[in-house]
This record gives C-alpha cells, structure tokens and sequence, in this order.
C-alpha cells in the first residue's frame, strides 16, 4: 500500500491514530425521497431485479428486512411503497456487441444490468463535502456507494479542542460538525464511528445508527458485547460462522455469539485456526487493514448454469415481466471456446464503458486518472473461488469508445492468459470448465494531473477554453506539447492528493458548489449506461 494510503500522512499534516467511518443512513432510500419528496416517511424499500436492497425505518418498523423478495414483501404489506433500481438496455448499434448476440445460442439472452448512476452521483457529493473539510493529504478511502474511511490529520483533530482532549474524543467532535455540514448543505443524514482502527470505526458507527456519531475502544466492555456475525466473512451463512457454532457444539440457527464469548470459550488457538489469523486479530479489537488510495471498480455477475439462469427467466416471468420471451441469460464456461471469448469481450465492453462513465465522475471531482486496472473474477464451485489479476494501465485514447476497446484488451489479454489455459499449463489449479459467475473492473493507484482538464477524455486543458469557439482541430494543436495528443490529455505526476480548488490546506472538489465555483460549468454524464456496485453489508 503507498504511503499516502496509510496513516502516515504527507509532510506538514501529521496523521492521527484514529479512523473515521462515515456511513449514510439507508442511502438508497434517502436518494430516492431526495427525488421524490412524497415518499417521505413513507415505508418504502428498494428494489432491484428480485432482491430489496434497501428498506427505509419505517418498512423495518413493520419487520421487513433486506433480501427479502419483493413478493412477499407485496403479499405481507400491500401498503408499502416499492421503488425499483432503473434498468438499462444493452446499447444498441456496437458491432461487437451484434457479434455476441449471434455466437449466443438462440433461446439465450444478455443480462439485465442496474443502473447505479444517479446512486454514484449523490455519493460522490456527500463524501467530496466531507473531504472538502479535511486536510487533502489525508488518507481517504471510499469503500461504497454509502461508507467511506479516512484518517483525519492531527491539526484536524487537535482544532475541535485546542488539543485538552484525547484524539477519540476530538474525533467525535470533528464527526458531529462533518455530520452538520452534510445535512445542512446535501439534506442527508449520515453516522458517523471513531475508532484506532477500520474495525472499531465500522462497529461503532453501526451501533450509533440512525444520525448518531459512536466511539469505540478494544478495551470497552461494549466491545465484548459485540455479536461474531459483525466481523467481515463472518455472517450467519458464512462456513466460518458454522464451525465457530459446531466448535461451541450449538446449532448454526442459534443465536450469534459474542465476541468476548467466542474467546473465553474457545481461546485463542482455537479461534485462530477456525478464523484465520487476520480474523482472530479482530475478535480482540487488532486490525492491520489500511486505509486504501481511492478505487473505482464495476462487475457484472452471471448465473452459473443453464438451469439455474432458466431459473432466473422464469422468477422474471412469474411476477410479471411483459414482453418477456422464454430466454435464459447465458454462462459464461470457458469451455466454450469462440464463443466464450466472444461474448466475455461484450460484457468487458460494457464493463469498460461503465468504468469510463465513473472515472469522468471521479475526474470532475478530483482531477485524477488511474494508472492500474485490476480484472477480478469468480468461477462457479464448490466453493466459490474469486481470483483477480493487476495490468498497468498506460494512456488512454481522448475518445471514449477508442479508450473503451483500449481497456477492453487490456482485459481479454488477462482473460486469455488465466482462463483460456489448459488444466496442465495453469498448474493444475483452475480447470477450464468451470463457469465464471462474475467479471470486474478495477480502476487504482490514481494520480494527480500535471495540469486540470475540463474533462477525462479532453485533449485540452482548463487554459485553452477560451479558444473553445476555434475549430477542434487548432484546440488540438494547442494541446500540452508531448510525445503525443493522448498522452499529453492523459498525463500524471506521482502524489494523491487531487489538486481541485485549494483554500488554505482545505479541498474544495469542483462538483461542490461554492461561491467561487458556483457559476462553473460542469459536463454531464458521457454516456446513457448502467453503474453495478458493490453494496454495504449496512445501509
């Protein structure tokens, strides 16, 4: 992890040894009453495909949960309010994407995709708020649509009490005025935890919910307290869930342990053979987890077999889809040779295109461009098995469907090289049957720009929009002067702190609107297509 990504922050900002957890209280919902003001106070959930993703309070009031299917939720509740996630058609007219159409089989079909665009939008300006009041060389890890972690600087801390208190209880004080400032300015609400570490930060931000600011020590007796279910990979239908529950001689339905029990009962070696070392750490309060540089990633899952995927079209059936024709969405089994590179090359299209469309967003805000992508995916088992693999990212085309094909190689040569090899040359360790079950896009390590352009795809910086009523051809020419037009619009300097608006040691990102800023133009979305994120485990 760079140096800038842990706690130690640049030069001249001191880093403190306590991480902030910022979380959105049901995010989706509060985005969808944002847009809809009669969906207040309403219960209402949120819903994509055949899953609720989200369910505001008082749909949870009511005992309605997420994952619950949104069936049932309509037998159970005929009164609550069901708002769908918008879906997008495949884009049309993309000779490739023709191409993988026809090497499909004829009662297949392409899946469905979520559009997660305005989702991003609204994330991207509650968390640019709460950096825009930090320090910018502070570390800052966005981690979702609706949680990021940073570490604020000591100077930030030592302001909320002139440095008479310890930094837990500064922390809490700096937290209160963050979660001010993001209700007053963007009207949501937002819990806030402190702890020394991403752990102790999450727990005690999810304690403190809904709009309340928690701190959390290893050593406090609420702590001990805290439910095993809580650590990551540990949920209630996860296999280290089970043997922690065969090893307490309980049945897996019982109720979670704590984790002060686990401990007394089982003691350390035990845990940590069942856990895990990294695991077992956390069960006493230790996690070594950075807070990471920025990333922006997509994928895109699929059903992992004819069956199943039949299994899917009929679900959409069943509750109503008209239109729908008998089609199944298609596995993706390496096996299949032609066709299995054909139609893995369409999907990695439109997961490029949707990477693209986030790192404008991310560029508006920030004025940085990545310079690694990480392909990542999952091959159907028992067990599941997630894999990735790291490519250098060079210079992209200032034209979004030159740079789309340009990342879309860069995978397939990934896809080829780990997927498309025979039993014998992968070491006997992946055999080309299995189905893949999800493909992913990561964009990382980003950089800051030598010099701000209006646009992640401009060939033309900030200096020469004077000149935007001359011919594209001469803004071209007037381009930075570099070995070419590409690689001037695309070039970086080390560092990770985005350059923005600077006031003082503060960062005021361009999509947040100030009174220098206000008037500033800013560009739309490029392009009419979908965002699949990773959701939180909390909303």
């Amino acid at each position: 992890v760079p140096e800038s990504a842990t706690h130690r922050a640049a030069p001249g900002a001191r880093a403190s040894m306590v991480v902030i957890h910022a979380d959105c209280d049901c995010f989706f919902v509060q985005v969808h009453r944002r847009l809809d003001p009669c969906l207040a106070q309403a219960p209402m959930v949120v819903q994509q495909h055949n899953d609720t993703i989200a369910c505001s309070y008082e749909a949870r009031a009511l005992g309605l949960q997420k994952r619950m299917r949104p069936g049932e939720i309509r037998r159970l509740h005929p009164g609550v309010t069901l708002v769908h996630v918008p879906t997008v058609e495949l884009p049309e007219g993309d000779l490739e994407l023709h191409a993988a159409r026809a090497a499909l089989p004829p009662d297949a079909a392409m899946p469905e995709k979520a559009s997660y665009q305005k989702y991003l939008e609204e994330s991207q300006q509650i968390f640019g708020l709460i950096r825009s009041h930090i320090q910018a060389s502070c570390p800052f890890e966005v981690a979702s649509n609706d949680e990021a972690f940073f570490v604020p600087s000591a100077s930030d801390l030592s302001s909320q009490s002139g440095g008479q208190s310890d930094e837990l209880a500064d922390a809490k004080q700096l937290a209160l005025k963050l979660q001010a400032v993001v209700r007053r300015d963007l009207g949501y609400d937002v819990s806030f935890g402190c702890g020394a570490n991403k752990l102790l930060a999450k727990l005690a931000s999810t304690s403190a919910k809904p709009f309340g600011v928690g701190t959390l020590r290893a050593d406090d007796p609420a702590f001990e307290q805290i439910p095993l279910v809580r650590l990551p990979g540990c949920g209630m239908g996860s296999n280290t869930f089970a043997a922690v529950m065969g090893a307490l001689h309980r049945a897996a339905t019982a109720a979670p342990p704590t984790l002060g029990e686990v401990r007394s009962v089982l003691g350390a070696p035990v845990l940590r053979q069942l856990l895990g070392p990294g695991l077992e750490a956390m069960s006493r309060g230790v996690d070594e987890r950075a807070v990471a540089p920025w990333s922006v990633g997509v994928q895109m899952h699929f059903s992992g077999s004819k069956l199943e995927a039949m299994g899917m079209a009929a679900r959409r059936r069943a509750r109503g889809d008209a239109g729908l024709s008998p089609q199944y969405y298609y596995p993706l089994v390496p096996g299949h040779g032609g066709q299995f590179q054909a139609v893995s090359r369409a999907y990695l299209k439109l997961l490029a295109h949707e990477l693209l469309q986030r790192l404008e967003s991310h560029h508006r805000l920030w004025h940085e461009r990545p310079t690694s992508l990480v392909v990542s995916w999952e091959l159907m088992g028992p067990p599941i098995t997630r894999r990735s693999a790291s490519v250098q990212l060079p210079p992209l085309s200032d034209q979004p469907p030159s740079a789309a094909t340009s990342l879309v190689d860069l995978a397939m040569k990934v896809v080829a090289s780990k997927l498309l090899l025979t039993k014998a040359q992968a070491g006997g360790t992946e055999a080309t049957s299995s189905p893949v079950i999800m493909l992913g896009l990561q964009a990382t390590a980003f950089q800051r720009e030598v010099k701000t352009l209006r646009s992640f795809f401009s060939a033309v910086p900030h200096a020469a929009s004077a000149n935007n009523d001359a011919p594209a051809a001469k803004r071209v020419r007037e381009a930075p002067k570099g070995p070419s037009v590409d690689t001037a619009a695309f070039s970086v300097t080390s560092g990770s702190a985005p350059p923005a608006h600077s006031t003082g040691d503060r960062l005021l990102p361009t999509g947040i609107a100030t009174p220098e800023n206000s008037s500033a133009g800013s560009l739309g979305p490029i392009f009419e297509v979908d965002i699949v994120d990773l959701l939180s485990d909390d909303d």
